[in-house]
């Protein structure tokens, strides 16, 4: 009978740790499953995230590249002077700002556009001559004014009094010729 309860204790220990392992190994199993879809979504996030890091790399790579187009077109644009302007325009210009000076101004010639070539750059020209006559005070005022006008480069080129400075009834004569420079 001893050993009918030996092996009955045996039997129930060996039953006892069974179920205590297989609790353990279901436990485990359980946590393995578990363990398992939480890499799984993982995995999905970090492909979300991967695709979306595509797309915005696309798209600073597009930003970088409409960035770097409009900084050259303003470096170009900053160098270029416009095209020809309306000779008239501008010999009416200097007529009408010859008036408001209360000086006469004459015109007395102006050559067509040309092109004149600075070192690498290429430039329309116009040259206009005339003849001024009114007050030492009007003529400067006169070419104060001339330096102000709209157009982008605007040279003094000559500058010659051809009367004393200023005669016994206050007038001065001058010659001045202009030269505008436009890009071409």
């Amino acid at each position: 009978m001893l050993a009918k309860t030996i092996v009955v204790i045996i039997m129930l220990a060996t039953v006892a740790t069974a179920g205590v392992f297989t609790k353990t190994y279901g436990d485990q199993e359980t946590a393995v499953d578990s363990l398992s879809m939480q890499v799984t979504s993982l995995k999905q996030e970090i492909q979300t995230v991967s695709k979306q890091a595509g797309t915005i790399n696309a798209e600073i790579v597009e930003l970088t590249d409409r960035i770097r187009v409009a900084r050259n077109a303003i470096v170009s644009a900053a160098g270029q002077f416009p095209g020809e302007f309306d000779a008239n325009e501008i010999v009416g210009e200097i007529l009408t700002l010859g008036g408001k000076s209360n000086l006469v101004v004459i015109p007395l010639s102006t050559q067509e556009w040309g092109r004149i070539d600075v070192g690498k750059e290429s430039y329309l020209i116009l040259a206009v001559a005339v003849k001024i006559t009114g007050s030492m005070d009007g003529l400067v005022r006169f070419l104060q004014e001339i330096q102000d006008l709209h157009y982008p480069a605007i040279v003094i080129e000559e500058l010659a009094v051809t009367s004393p400075i200023e005669q016994a009834d206050g007038q001065v004569e001058a010659d001045l010729k202009l030269t505008l420079y436009s890009g071409g």
